[in-house]
C-alpha cells in the first residue's frame, strides 16, 4: 500500500503590527459563522491590548459526538505553540547564566541520536531556537540526519526543539515538565497548563476532529516534548504573551536578539525566525508569530512587542488555520502582507471537497460536479494521482469501501500504468471480499513495479493453495466480508494473510518455525483476539492472542 504523504507547510501569516490601527472587537457571532463555514467543532481565543487580557472566549462543543459546549478552562493541545513557550524559559536559563547561546550544545550534552555526523558538534542554542541548526523536522526510519552546514540556513525543525529540551533538564536536573512548572508556569499561575497530561485535564478537554468533523482518539502525553506537547487555554497563553512582551525574566539585550531574525527565510519579504519565534518586519512595525498544528489540533499566535498586542487561538479540527485571516482582520482591522507567500490551504481542497459532497450526495454525483468544476470535463487522464489516491484511502478508513473501490477506480482509468493505482485498487477489491479482482490487480502491481513486494505475496496467495503446518481457523463471524490474520509472524501486516472462507468458517494455512506468536485476527477492519484460544499475552493494555508451534 502506497498513499499519498502528508505534507506540513509553514504558515507565514499574519505578521503586522496594530500601531496606529483602530481595535476591533472579536464578535462571538462571527466566530460562530466561520467554525460553521470550516466545520471546526470548538474554538479558544485571547486577545492582548497594550500588555493586558482584554478579550477571552470559548466557542463551539468539545466533541460532535457528546455536543458538550466548551468554556474558558476546556484544555486544547497547542502542537508547536508549545515552542514559544519553551524557548521563554530557555532564555531564562541563558539570563541566569546557565546555558549559554552560542556554545556548542554538546558540550553540555553529547547527543548520541546524532553523533555519527560530526557537525552536529557545531550547533548551538542560537542555531536550534532559530531552526538552523540542520536537524530536518522529524527522523526518518528512526535516523536522524543532519541536513546542512549548521547556521547555513533555515529550516524548521522539531527535532531541534527536543535537542535542546535534553539540555535544558541535563543542566537543570529537572524532567521537561518539572523545569517548565518551575520557570514558567507556576509563576505566571498558568494553572491549567503542562507539556503532560494531567488527571484534571479528564473533566475537561477538547477532542480531536478530522477535516470532515470526524472525532478522532485523544493522545495523553505521559512525558514532556518542547516542540509539540503543550496542553493549554488561550487564557493561559496570553499570560506567557504579556510575560514575554513585559521582558520578564529576561535581559534587555538578550530579549532584543529573541525578537529580531537570526535567520532570514526570505530577505525580500523580510522573512525570518528569532530565538522561539517568526519575524516580520511589515510598514508598520515588527510582528512574532508561530503556528500550530498536530493534525487534528491546529493553534496560531500573532504578537506584537512594541505596541504589546496580540491574539492567540486554539482549535480542536484539522481546519482551524483557516481561521486565521478572518480573526485577525476582525480583531486588528489589517490586512497581511505576508499572506502572498503563502503555501498553505486557507480555503477547501477541491478534493476535500469531493469527499464532503461525497458524504451528502454520494460519490457518483460528486465526481462529475468536481470534474466539470474543475475544468476536467469528465476527462478522467487529468485526475490528480496522488490526490485522488488520498481521497480513496479516505473512503477506506471510514469504512466507505464501495465508494473507495470507484475512486480507486477512476485512478486506474487515469493511469492504466501506474502500479499504486493496481495496488490501491486491489487493497479495495481485497477487503470488499472481491479476491479474483484483487489478485489481478496485484498482480500487475507487481509486474509493473517490483518493488511492490507485498502485492506478489498477497496475489501469490489468493492465485495458489498454500499450505503450511499451522492452520488459523475463525469458525465464528460466518456472515463476514474478508477476515485477514496478522502477527508477530507477518511483522503485523494488515493485508498479506488474507483468510478463505470454506465449509463455514475462515481458514489460512501458515508455515512457520517452532515458536510462540502473537496474533490477531482483522474481522471486517476491526482487531479482535481469537475468541477460540484462551491463551493471551497483555501488552500494557494491548491484548494479542498467543500462538505456540512446536517442534514435529
Amino acid at each position: 500500500m502506497q498513499t499519498l504523504h502528508r505534507i506540513f507547510l509553514p504558515v507565514w501569516v499574519l505578521l503586522f503590527s496594530i500601531n496606529g490601527l483602530q481595535a476591533q472587537k472579536v464578535n462571538e457571532a462571527d466566530c460562530q459563522e466561520l467554525m460553521a463555514t470550516y466545520r471546526i467543532p470548538a474554538m479558544s481565543i485571547a486577545v492582548v491590548r497594550n500588555g493586558k487580557l482584554t478579550h477571552s472566549g470559548a466557542y463551539g462543543v468539545e466533541a460532535n459526538d457528546t455536543h458538550l459546549p466548551i468554556n474558558k478552562e476546556t484544555i486544547f493541545e497547542a502542537a508547536s505553540l508549545s515552542k514559544p513557550l519553551f524557548a521563554y524559559a530557555f532564555l531564562k536559563l541563558v539570563t541566569q547564566g546557565k546555558i549559554k547561546l552560542d556554545q556548542p550544545l554538546y558540550t553540555y550534552l553529547p547527543y548520541e541520536d546524532a553523533a555519527h555526523d560530526e557537525r552536529y558538534k557545531k550547533m548551538t542554542a542560537r542555531m536550534l531556537l532559530s531552526h538552523s541548526g540542520g536537524f530536518p523536522n522529524w527522523r526518518q526510519n528512526g535516523k536522524l540526519e543532519v541536513l546542512f552546514e549548521p547556521g547555513d540556513r533555515w529550516s524548521y525543525s522539531g527535532e531541534g526543539y527536543v535537542y535542546l529540551m535534553r539540555v535544558a533538564e541535563t543542566v537543570t536536573g529537572q524532567s521537561m515538565e518539572e523545569l517548565m512548572q518551575s520557570l514558567v508556569l507556576k509563576p505566571l499561575g498558568m494553572n491549567n497548563t503542562s507539556y503532560v497530561w494531567q488527571g484534571k485535564f479528564e473533566k475537561n478537554y477538547a477532542a480531536p476532529h478530522d477535516f470532515l468533523g470526524n472525532v478522532m482518539p485523544k493522545g495523553r502525553p505521559n512525558q514532556g516534548n518542547a516542540a509539540y506537547s503543550l496542553h493549554t487555554t488561550a487564557e493561559d497563553y496570553a499570560k506567557f504573551m504579556i510575560a514575554f512582551m513585559n521582558q520578564e525574566g529576561l535581559s534587555q539585550s538578550l530579549y532584543q536578539e529573541a525578537i529580531h531574525p537570526q535567520i532570514m527565510i526570505d530577505k525580500d519579504k523580510e522573512l525570518g525566525w528569532g530565538l522561539g519565534l517568526g519575524t516580520q518586519q511589515t510598514r508598520l512595525g515588527r510582528g512574532l508569530m508561530q503556528w500550530g498544528d498536530n493534525g487534528t489540533f491546529r493553534a496560531y499566535v500573532i504578537f506584537y512587542p512594541e505596541d504589546k498586542n496580540g491574539m492567540v487561538f486554539f482549535t480542536n479540527s484539522s481546519n482551524g488555520l483557516k481561521l486565521t485571516p478572518s480573526l485577525t482582520r476582525n480583531a486588528f482591522a489589517d490586512d497581511h502582507p505576508a499572506f502572498d507567500a503563502l503555501d498553505y490551504p486557507l480555503q477547501f481542497r477541491p478534493y476535500e471537497r469531493l469527499i464532503q459532497q461525497s458524504l451528502e450526495i454520494g460519490f457518483s454525483q460528486a465526481i462529475k460536479i468536481y470534474l466539470t468544476t474543475n475544468q476536467f470535463h469528465q476527462d478522467t487522464s487529468l485526475i490528480n494521482e496522488g490526490y485522488m489516491n488520498w481521497v480513496g484511502y479516505q473512503f477506506m478508513n471510514m469504512g466507505r469501501l464501495e465508494d473507495a473501490k470507484q475512486v480507486f477506480r477512476y485512478n486506474l482509468n487515469a493511469y492504466p500504468e501506474s502500479a499504486n493505482a493496481h495496488d490501491s485498487y486491489a487493497e479495495a477489491c481485497l477487503k470488499l471480499g472481491a479476491l479474483q479482482e484483487a489478485m489481478e490487480n496485484y498482480a500487475k502491481a507487481y509486474t509493473m513495479d517490483n518493488s511492490y513486494k507485498n502485492a506478489k505475496a498477497i496475489s501469490e496467495r489468493l492465485a495458489n493453495k498454500p499450505e503450511g503446518n499451522v492452520m488459523m481457523r475463525l469458525p465464528a463471524y460466518p456472515h463476514a466480508t474478508t477476515v485477514f490474520v496478522a502477527g508477530s509472524f507477518n511483522n503485523w501486516n494488515s493485508l498479506t494473510l488474507p483468510m478463505i472462507k470454506e465449509k463455514g468458517e475462515w481458514r489460512c494455512p501458515l508455515q512457520l518455525e517452532p515458536g510462540i506468536y502473537e496474533y490477531k485476527f482483522i474481522i471486517d477492519g476491526i482487531w479482535t483476539i481469537d475468541p477460540n484460544n484462551p491463551e493471551v499475552k497483555n501488552n500494557d493494555g494491548n491484548i494479542n492472542s498467543l500462538l505456540k508451534v512446536m517442534k514435529e
